[in-house]
C-alpha cells in the first residue's frame, strides 16, 4: 500500500539503547524525509529510552524539552508517551486475587513515575513548546523577510521527487509565519508579491 500519511514513527529506544537524542531524532527525520513520508514523530520516555528504569523517564523528557526549545530536530516532535499514575513504581496483582490488598493509583503493569514528577515533567515540556513557538514566531517586519527569503530559496527549488518535502516543509512554514502573526507588518504584501 501507500501507507497511512497520519501515521508516525514512536523512538522507544531497543537493543541498541536508547534513542531519543537529537542525533538519532535527526537520523530518524532525514530518513522519513527522503522516504517522502511524514517525518514528525513521538518519542517514548519510557521503555527502551529509559533503560526500563521509570525513574529515568524526567532524563529522557528534559532532553525532548531541550529539542523543543533550541534545536531543529524540537519542529519534528509531535509529542512525547509518559508511563504515569498516581504513585510512582507498580505492583503484581495478589495470587490471591484479593484486590483490596493493591495500593490504588499504583500501576499493576510497567512501572511508573508518579504524579508529582509528571507535573514537572508535563510542565518542562510546555515550556520547551513555548520557546519552540517562541522561535517560530515573527517579532518585526525584517524578522519575517528574513524567514521568508530562507523559506523561498527552498520553494525556488526545481519540483521533482527529491525535492517535494523540501518544498512542502517550506508551504509548512509560510503557514507557521502567517499564524505567527507577519500579517500584521505592511511589508507582508509587498513581499509576497515577487514570489
Amino acid at each position: 500500500t501507500q501507507g497511512n500519511k497520519h501515521c508516525h514513527i514512536i523512538l522507544r529506544g531497543g537493543g541498541d539503547g536508547p534513542n531519543y537524542e537529537e542525533k538519532y531524532v535527526s537520523s530518524y527525520v532525514a530518513q522519513l524525509q527522503k522516504s517522502g513520508v511524514n517525518p514528525r514523530l513521538m518519542i517514548d520516555c519510557s521503555h527502551g529510552n529509559s533503560s526500563k528504569d521509570f525513574r529515568k523517564q524526567p532524563i529522557v523528557s528534559d532532553n525532548i524539552a531541550h529539542q523543543l526549545s533550541a534545536t531543529e530536530t524540537g519542529k519534528y516532535i509531535a509529542g512525547v508517551m509518559i508511563e504515569s499514575n498516581l504513585v510512582e513504581g507498580n505492583q503484581s496483582i495478589p495470587k490471591d486475587s484479593d484486590l483490596s490488598k493493591l495500593v490504588y493509583g499504583k500501576s499493576v503493569t510497567d512501572a511508573c513515575v508518579n504524579w508529582e514528577d509528571t507535573v514537572k515533567m508535563l510542565d518542562n515540556l510546555r515550556e520547551g513548546v513555548r520557546n519552540r513557538r517562541r522561535r517560530a514566531a515573527c517579532e518585526s517586519a525584517a524578522d519575517f523577510e528574513a524567514k521568508f527569503r530562507v523559506l523561498l530559496t527552498k520553494l525556488d527549488a526545481v519540483e521533482n521527487e527529491e525535492t517535494w518535502q523540501q518544498i512542502d516543509d517550506a508551504l509548512k512554514g509560510l503557514v507557521s509565519l502567517v499564524k505567527a502573526g507577519a500579517t500584521k507588518f505592511e511589508t507582508f504584501v509587498p513581499t509576497m508579491k515577487p514570489a
